[in-house]
């Protein structure tokens, strides 16, 4: 935790030395000078009120785990909160704090839109270029970095950071079920620098997990195997990766399961989230409201009034450590119909990291199924079960509210295996369980445009025109 300043002097020296002024004025002018002192009195509460408040806040963003080591707050952390006076100029270091709070009313203006770094296709999963500030300018290196909403947390393979020091950082791990994969390396809090259109930049710290080692473990199990991944239970070894060419940025939310030894999976590692600056200014949360839009253009940091106000908006539940960070918010509700036949209320991803989809219904909705030959050369089953060609599917989109569904906010409906734009590559039945749940893949944007408000937790949702591109 950053060292607070010296508290400012107590308010009991400061309203006796009030009562004092008020006295002399009483006995000579009376009304006229008690006026003065009263006003006096109140600036003197005020200012001890807004500097410490300010300092308060601006040291909160800098909490880390008991177990960070001291190169882990000597990158990250400044010796001396920010001014006020400070905050119109540009940072001396992208390490410099936040603003303290303003006491002028919100006005969101502040956002920064990222193009993507090539154009949006079912097959590639989107990229936004980044600086990773690696501690001096000679070890910075550029990563084009994979967005994908269906995780959380910022992995970087160790050799792509020659620059730090192997000794640096917090043991920390990742598993992805998706893919069976583990990830197991050190966190450290990093800045990093995000390329926006007609050169605007946008500056972030954030929990990084450099990855030392990582395996295809199918077999593991974060309760129990830790930072290791173990033999198989019938005497496997698990596949050793090369973690050279390791990038990965898991931007989403609801994914929180509070897992001990992963940071990123909070807002804390969230890198849409957690915006310091932009081009060079540092923005408070009065100038930028928490929240990002993604489309098939790219990504807008930070929420405007005009730039939802085409959004049709749900509401979300909150997280698992929504009463620690407020930025923290459940999976956007929905229920599917499967060739007429409607679900009960479940949740759902929508996943940029995948073209797929995955459906899992309750054990009383069966789902028509197949078994075919496993496409992937490497795959670790040479059969799988996927969702039959023909299947009709209709997912909405609605907040629930003691056990009933509202207003449907968007619709997604598809026939699987048709020739459409918001159809996934293939459907893949989950276990049958409650409660239903559906990861559309990133297909979905071609439909709809969506928008992550993390201040009072909202999800919208803004249809694409066919033939236009989805604009922001």
């Amino acid at each position: 935790m950053v060292a607070s300043d010296k508290h400012p002097r107590p308010l009991e020296r400061k309203d006796g030395a009030a009562k004092v002024a008020v006295t002399r004025a009483y006995a000579q002018h009376q009304y006229h000078l008690l006026f003065i002192a009263f006003v006096a009195s109140l600036y003197a509460l005020y200012h001890q009120y807004a500097s410490k408040h300010g300092k308060q806040a601006a040291a909160s963003l800098y909490l880390s785990t008991p177990a960070a080591s001291a190169s882990d707050h000597a990158q990250a952390m400044p010796s001396s909160p920010a001014s006020p006076s400070s905050c119109p100029s540009p940072p001396s270091s992208p390490s410099h704090p936040p603003c303290p709070p303003s006491d002028e009313p919100p006005s969101h203006t502040k956002s920064i839109f990222l193009p993507y770094v090539y154009e949006f296709k079912t097959e590639n999963v989107p990229l936004v270029p980044v600086t990773i500030r690696a501690g001096h300018a000679a070890a910075d290196i550029d990563i084009d970095m994979p967005v994908d909403t269906g995780s959380t947390g910022l992995m970087i393979g160790a050799p792509l950071l020659p620059g730090i020091d192997p000794s640096q950082g917090t043991l920390g791990r990742q598993y992805l079920s998706s893919s069976n994969i583990v990830y197991v390396g050190r966190y450290l809090d990093m800045n990093l620098t995000f390329h926006g259109e007609a050169g605007s930049q946008a500056d972030v710290t954030v929990p990084v997990l450099i990855v030392d080692r990582s395996w295809i473990c199918p077999w593991y199990d974060p309760a129990k195997h830790g930072f290791e991944c173990p033999r198989g239970p019938a005497g496997e070894e698990p596949i050793e990766r090369d973690v050279s060419a390791i990038t990965y940025m898991g931007v989403g939310f609801g994914r929180n399961k509070n897992t001990s030894g992963q940071r990123t999976t909070s807002p804390e590692g969230n890198p849409f989230l957690n915006v310091r600056s932009i081009d060079g200014k540092w923005v408070g949360s009065g100038e930028m409201r928490a929240g990002y839009i993604v489309s098939t253009r790219g990504i807008q940091l930070g929420l405007t009034e005009k730039d939802t106000q085409a959004f049709d908006f749900m509401d979300l539940e909150p997280g698992l450590t929504h009463a620690s960070d407020s930025r923290d918010w459940a999976m956007p509700r929905m229920r599917f119909r499967v060739n007429g036949v409607q679900s009960i209320p479940g949740f759902a991803l929508i996943d940029t990291g995948i073209p797929q989809m995955y459906i899992r219904a309750e054990d009383s909705m069966p789902l028509p199924e197949v078994v075919v030959r496993n496409p992937k050369a490497n795959g670790t089953h040479s059969m799988v079960h996927r969702v039959k060609n023909g299947t009709e599917i209709e997912i909405d989109f609605a907040a629930v509210k003691d056990g009933s569904v509202g207003a449907v906010q968007a619709r997604y409906s598809f026939q699987v295996g048709a020739a459409s734009p918001m159809t996934p590559s293939f459907v893949a039945p989950g276990r049958q369980e409650p409660p239903p749940y559906v990861n559309t893949g990133r297909n979905f944007l071609k439909g709809y445009s969506i928008a992550f408000d993390a201040v009072d937790g909202r999800l919208g949702f803004q249809p694409v025109r066919r033939g236009v591109k989805a604009t922001l």
